[in-house]
């Protein structure tokens, strides 16, 4: 950038202004970067937390949306349920008019280049493991 805004400068001084007000008119020329860098990253930031956090989900009445968790007796505070409980839940539910259940999980992997297969890279790889009626529960269509 400083390299531009001095050959703007030269060709300002070629055309008569002198060095001060060559300099001053390639900077307005150019703007201020910094402020051009801020607020590049604070539309970035914005757009990532409105579409996160601040639209509505895209399903169906998603302010009938609840979550369901137990409570541990023994060690306080919440914990989600096995699937097993999920089962029983859902068979039993006259509350609800669907439910559904989700796992995120996370697992290291190790992979072996075909060229040198001695070799092994680490990857972590994130997933989700949803009920067979998720996407129906949301409404959804695949």
């Amino acid at each position: 950038m400083q390299s531009h805004l001095e050959m703007r400068a030269e060709e300002n001084c070629e055309n008569g202004m002198d060095a001060q007000e060559a300099r001053y008119a390639a900077r307005r020329q150019f703007g201020n970067p910094t402020l051009a860098l801020g607020i590049g990253v604070n539309t970035s930031i914005f757009t990532f937390i409105n579409a996160i956090l601040l639209r509505p989900l895209s399903v169906r009445e998603p302010d009938r949306l609840v979550s369901v968790y137990h409570r541990n007796l023994k060690q306080g505070g919440l914990s989600s349920s096995s699937y097993p409980d999920f089962e029983y839940y859902r068979k039993n539910n006259s509350v609800f008019s669907g439910m559904l259940a989700y796992l995120r999980g996370g697992q290291d992997i190790l992979i072996s280049p075909p060229e040198s297969p001695a070799e092994r890279r680490k990857f972590q790889v994130d997933f989700n493991v949803i009920s067979p009626d998720y996407f129906l529960t949301v409404g959804l269509a695949l």
